[in-house]
């Protein structure tokens, strides 16, 4: 859930979402716009939600404006991360059945100048980037974006900054799940609190609630995943070796093929079809290729050589515990773990 709640000082706005989520049973609430200060310490019975944890990014010049928290239950293995080039966000993670689900939530106030907005921009792609490089099962990001996009809801019209925000989630594969307008005055609505995520198979629900007070012009909009979806089986892939390709005769054979002639009588699309099928049998030929088996469930990493060493590691395990266990036999093993280490290691690096 995210929420832009205008003032986490409002305790009858926070009475409101303790209602609500009474229903609802939401995991994690994302609060937005809190205006809070360091004059409001996070351990105030004000501000504390019973069985909830709260954690708070407020205005960066402790201003009592903007800022953002995050009430998560007590009981889930979130872990939050200083790491987040963005003032007034928060990047958290959550540990779930081996896999790691990574969260920011955001707020970007609507008086950025452009240089301001261009420098917002830098810094959300720098933390979409170390985030893919921690190769997560799951990013999604949520927030007060104060941009528009026809992309993301069909009524609105399109901005500079609803441009740049949705070009960049683009390139990063992000999908957004909002479509309908969040913000609401007197004379226009719009969609600009916003969820992006990179697993949209795994929604079972997303939208929008109605706002939980009068003077709080925000919807509430919420997403819920399931989780409990299984690793698909193993696939092959075609590998290419680029780097032994015969680039000559590749590009030999690509210039004597009669195209013209080949493309008569056919449309856009069998054109298309018949040049990929053509090229890739010219790269059969010239540029050396094998089928490798991946599995989802593998990290990148994890090659062939990797696993069979570690069979033969645990084989070794055991002829070692049925062994005298002499210095010599000790060593050997040892020998062998740090074999297994080093290519582990080796693996990794190039990765």
């Amino acid at each position: 859930m995210d929420l832009n709640i205008i003032s986490a000082r409002d305790f009858i706005k926070k009475d409101l979402l303790i209602a609500f989520n009474s229903i609802h049973n939401f995991d994690i609430m994302c609060l937005l716009e809190t205006f809070l200060d360091s004059s409001y310490p996070s351990n105030d019975q004000d501000l504390l939600i019973d069985n909830y944890t709260i954690v708070r990014a407020d205005h960066p010049l402790d201003l009592r404006r903007g800022g953002v928290c995050i009430y998560y239950k007590s009981c889930l293995p979130i872990r939050i991360h200083n790491v987040s080039n963005l003032d007034e966000s928060l990047l958290f993670e959550l540990s779930y059945d081996d896999k790691e689900l990574f969260f920011v939530t955001l707020y970007r106030s609507p008086s950025q100048t452009m240089d301001e907005f261009d420098l917002f921009l830098e810094k959300f792609e720098n933390d979409l980037q170390n985030l893919l490089n921690k190769n997560p099962f799951l990013i999604t990001v949520l927030g007060d974006f104060n941009a528009k996009s026809s992309n993301w809801c069909s009524s609105d019209t399109t901005n500079y900054e609803g441009t740049q925000i949705d070009s960049l989630t683009s390139f990063f594969g992000l999908h957004q799940l909002i479509s309908e307008p969040t913000h609401f005055l007197t004379h226009s609505n719009s969609c600009i609190d916003l969820i992006f995520t990179s697993q949209p198979n795994l929604v079972t629900h997303s939208g929008s609630y109605a706002s939980l007070h009068k003077n709080c012009h925000h919807n509430i909009v919420f997403v819920k995943y399931n989780l409990e979806i299984e690793y698909p089986p193993p696939y092959e892939r075609l590998i290419w070796h680029y780097g032994k390709a015969n680039l000559d005769m590749i590009k030999k054979a690509a210039l004597q093929f009669n195209w013209e002639y080949a493309f008569r009588n056919m449309n856009v699309e069998q054109k298309i079809s018949f040049f990929n099928e053509t090229i890739l049998n010219i790269f059969s030929n010239f540029c050396p290729s094998k089928k490798l088996v991946f599995n989802d469930t593998d990290p990148p990493w994890l090659t062939d050589e990797i696993k069979n060493m570690m069979i033969a590691k645990d084989n070794a395990f055991l002829r070692f515990q049925k062994s005298s266990k002499s210095d010599n036999e000790i060593k050997n093993f040892q020998n062998i773990i740090q074999q297994l280490n080093d290519c582990i290691d080796e693996s990794k690096k190039k990765y």
